[in-house]
């Protein structure tokens, strides 16, 4: 195979992730509800917490500092969920049953302190990445600010699904903040096809996936603020989902490179056991198999 036909078959191989992470989803609905009880918790952050801050008594540095703090906690609770279900994967591929008390317990007490210097960055990136967007935006038409805005998306998306890479070097092998930003570039950028792929694969579909809601404001406004409840129902439906999907597509490229780095490892490790051991089965998190058990020996 071509050097390009491999690339474009790794690209294909987002496809086959993108569906096994829906139908995941449908037969386990629970796995969720961390992200959801996120979007509620990021929505009484906001809501809540703007009219709390005196603005006007504020002085532009000070006024800074709160907009990061309001955004880092966002953050954090983002990440808090992710977490939580990262954990609840970690039982399916240790073969235990799925747990949300525990995958709760486990992100207070093991990744939490981890979380929040990663929701801090985060929020620190994003706020530099609006004032370059705001920047841009002055003096322009339509046209460019439409580009700017398309543009300034794309890039909050990768640094988004760039964190959620380092999450499983957290949550499943107690990787430092550092460690696990540094392991997750290194993996991105030798699947750096596999992660634009991604990135594209479920922008589009929530593109798709949100678009009878586009058109509801566009064709029928007045309806859609009459039935404003179902308006932030199916708000909240697909912000849960293009956060699971972002994140489930990230676990599986991190539980597949990592497996072979573990593999080459032990090659190196013990050369006669190279080609001994017959085709090694895809390391994946809908195989049915316990990759995290039996490839990474990771064993709580």
């Amino acid at each position: 195979m071509t050097w390009l036909g491999a690339k474009a078959a790794e690209f294909s191989d987002e496809f086959t992730t993108l569906r096994q992470c829906l139908r995941f989803l449908i037969r386990n609905p629970p796995v969720v509800l961390p992200l959801l009880g996120a979007w509620f918790a990021c929505v009484a952050i906001v809501f809540q917490g703007i009219p709390l801050i005196p603005w006007k008594r504020l002085d532009w540095t000070t006024a800074l500092l709160a907009i990061w703090a309001l955004n880092a906690a966002v953050n954090f609770v983002t990440l808090f969920a992710c977490s939580m279900l990262l954990e609840l994967l970690q039982h399916q591929e240790t073969g235990r049953p799925l747990r949300l008390g525990r995958a709760f317990r486990d992100t207070v007490f093991r990744n939490s302190w981890i979380l929040l210097p990663l929701a801090a960055v985060w929020s620190l990136i994003e706020i530099a990445l609006w004032t370059v967007e705001i920047l841009l935006r002055r003096g322009s038409d339509n046209d460019s600010d439409s580009a700017v805005s398309t543009l300034s998306e794309i890039v909050q998306k990768g640094l988004r699904m760039g964190l959620f890479l380092t999450l499983p070097a957290v949550a499943w092998e107690e990787a430092g903040p550092i460690a696990a930003i540094g392991r997750a570039y290194r993996l991105a950028r030798r699947h750096i096809i596999s992660f634009l792929g991604a990135m594209t694969l479920s922008g589009l579909f929530m593109a798709f996936a949100g678009l009878p809601l586009a058109i509801g404001w566009y064709a029928a406004p007045e309806w859609m603020r009459e039935h404003h409840l179902l308006v932030i129902a199916a708000s909240a439906v697909l912000w849960t989902l293009k956060i699971y999907l972002e994140q489930m597509m990230m676990a599986e490229l991190y539980l597949y490179a990592r497996c072979c780095e573990w593999d080459d490892f032990r090659q190196v490790q013990d050369p006669l056991s190279r080609g001994t051991s017959g085709p090694q089965i895809i390391p994946s998190l809908f195989n049915g198999i316990p990759d995290l058990k039996e490839r990474m020996s990771i064993q709580r």
